[in-house]
């Protein structure tokens, strides 16, 4: 079972709550003239709640928080979201140039990306080939933080990051666990309920509660979840070339014009090309699971014969018969 009741409690409602308090703390949402004058007030709660969330459910999914020495893609992946957390955390604090920012993202998506893909340089990768992956996914990761820093810091909507990242990680998380990766499944949810967290405050108080840094997890953890998703559990090409396309509908919401617009409406705009997305991918991967479950189905001995058509003629054939002694 995918999600049972310890799952739902461990895996979703406890990280969950855990990053609605990091989050509310950090951004001190009891107060308002104080933060609203400052923007970046607290914005290092963001990237924090996301990776003690994370931690939270690792040992239910995983069995146990003992990750050392890493022996296995799930353990690197532990090591990758506390190393992107406080890169996040770094980042919200830091006053550097954009240049030294991309600098290091990049070099972080790298780091990650060696470690969590690690597997794949004893068995199938030459160092060449190796060093090309990782800096192509490197680069794909940058390509997200792009889509979500500029969501993360978009004057026109405070609460579209959120929407985002929860959009995307639930769709993740349920890609993943329809294609036989419940614990990767498992893992995106965890990310899914701290963006949660970050979605209700930000509905709640009317306020930011992602601000600059939170960008670093999510566009580095999901990736490498999918693509890792890709090798280990053999998760269909068009479901890895769709979800990774993500900052592509991100940033086609971006570019609408939501000027002149109520907040409510700007919202909407920016998130509407993600939504659609997903729901176009959850589409394709419900159809796919259903169509697998009914040709695998041990229960079902004719789930995979065609139905045979009916003809007109022979309608009484398919007529229950009445009872005995009734005329």
């Amino acid at each position: 079972m995918p999600l049972g009741p310890h799952e739902l409690i461990f895996v979703i409602v406890i990280p969950a709550l855990a990053a609605l308090v990091i989050l509310f703390i950090a951004r001190r949402a009891w107060l308002r003239r104080a933060v609203d004058e400052s923007k970046t007030v607290g914005a290092w709660g963001g990237p924090l709640a996301v990776g003690i969330a994370f931690l939270i459910a690792f040992p239910t999914i995983h069995g146990t928080l003992n990750v050392f020495p890493p022996k296995e893609s799930m353990s690197y992946l532990l090591l990758a979201v506390i190393l992107t957390a406080i890169g996040g955390v770094l980042d919200s604090r830091s006053r550097g140039a954009v240049g030294l920012r991309i600098a290091g993202v990049f070099v972080l998506a790298c780091v990650c990306t060696a470690g969590v893909l690690r597997f794949k340089f004893r068995s199938d990768w030459t160092p060449s080939h190796a060093s090309t992956m990782i800096i192509a996914i490197g680069a794909l990761c940058l390509a997200w933080w792009f889509a979500l820093d500029s969501a993360e810091q978009d004057p026109a909507s405070g609460s579209a990051m959120p929407w985002l990242t929860w959009m995307i990680c639930s769709t993740l998380a349920a890609v993943l666990m329809m294609n036989g990766s419940i614990k990767y499944g498992q893992l995106a949810l965890s990310l899914a309920a701290a963006a949660g967290a970050g979605l209700l405050l930000s509905l709640v108080a009317k306020r930011r509660f992602f601000l600059r840094g939170t960008a670093v997890v999510f566009a580095i953890i999901p990736t490498l979840l999918i693509i890792s998703a890709y090798y280990l559990f053999d998760l269909k090409p068009l479901y890895v070339g769709l979800l990774l396309s993500a900052p592509i509908a991100i940033a086609l919401g971006r570019i609408i014009p939501t000027k002149h617009l109520r907040s409510s409406i700007r919202t909407l705009l920016r998130i509407a090309p993600t939504a659609l997305f997903m729901a176009v991918i959850l589409t394709i991967a419900i159809h796919d699971y259903r169509k697998t479950q009914s040709q695998s189905d041990p229960n079902d001995p004719y789930g995979s014969l065609p139905e045979l058509p009916r003809h007109p003629s022979f309608r009484g054939l398919y007529q229950t018969p009445p009872p005995a002694g009734v005329a």
